[in-house]
């Protein structure tokens, strides 16, 4: 009798168990799926723009600041770092060429390289382009909502009960960008401080010629 009594509450907290993981998978999926067709909506936009930000949790003041911008197949990258050093990205995905620049050293350094200034993506980026995916992602995601900058949000650890790799991604429930990301962690006197990165002021079509020209190379020391 005692044993009966025992294996009854065991299979009623097992059945409890399997329906909070029921719900946890239904609502991750809706919630992905959701991201995914936003992402479907930008994804092969080719006239884009964006300021990304990074900075480390331990020291917030020290910003490193990016300006993107995308026109077709020319893409510019603007990055500023704490000290307003400035480097200049360009390249042009057609032709291959990639130059980089330091106005302050008047430098530039020219490569080849097929790349382009493109959307961040969570869902997209990782294929879940199918039932089977979605439903493994949903099912070993962790899915939280918050609030960035007035902003509603996702806060994503995708397939996190499989990788345990801590990454985080706030995504915007409004459109499905993301608005911030864990970049990894620093170590600072023996502690362990992440790496954010925020996205804000995206736009399309709104991206001239005059955004992505090639960077006039008079005056600079080229390698």
């Amino acid at each position: 009798m005692k044993n009966h009594k025992i294996s009854k509450i065991i299979l009623i907290v097992i059945l409890i168990l399997l329906i909070i993981f029921i719900i946890h998978t239904v609502r991750n999926y809706i919630i992905l799926n959701k991201i995914f067709n936003q992402e479907l909506g930008y994804a092969d936009k080719t006239n884009i723009s964006y300021m990304k930000k990074q900075y480390n949790e331990n020291e917030p003041e020290k910003i490193s600041t990016s300006e993107c911008y995308r026109k077709d197949n020319k893409s510019m990258i603007v990055m500023k770092n704490e000290g307003d050093n400035t480097t200049i990205f360009w390249a042009d995905s057609e032709t291959h060429e990639q130059i980089m620049l330091k106005p302050e050293e008047l430098t530039a350094t020219k490569g080849f390289l097929n790349t382009n200034v493109s959307i961040p993506m969570i869902v997209s980026s990782m294929e879940l382009n199918n039932f089977a995916s979605k439903l493994l992602s949903s099912m070993t995601s962790i899915i939280s909502t918050d609030k960035i900058n007035n902003e509603e949000t996702y806060c994503i650890r995708l397939n996190y009960l499989v990788r345990f790799d801590g990454n985080k991604s706030w995504v915007s429930k409004e459109n499905g960008m993301i608005i911030r990301q864990t970049d990894g962690f620093s170590e600072v006197d023996g502690k362990l401080y992440t790496n954010l990165i925020e996205f804000t002021d995206y736009t399309f079509d709104n991206v001239t010629d005059d955004n992505v020209a090639k960077p006039n190379l008079d005056g600079y020391a080229v390698n």
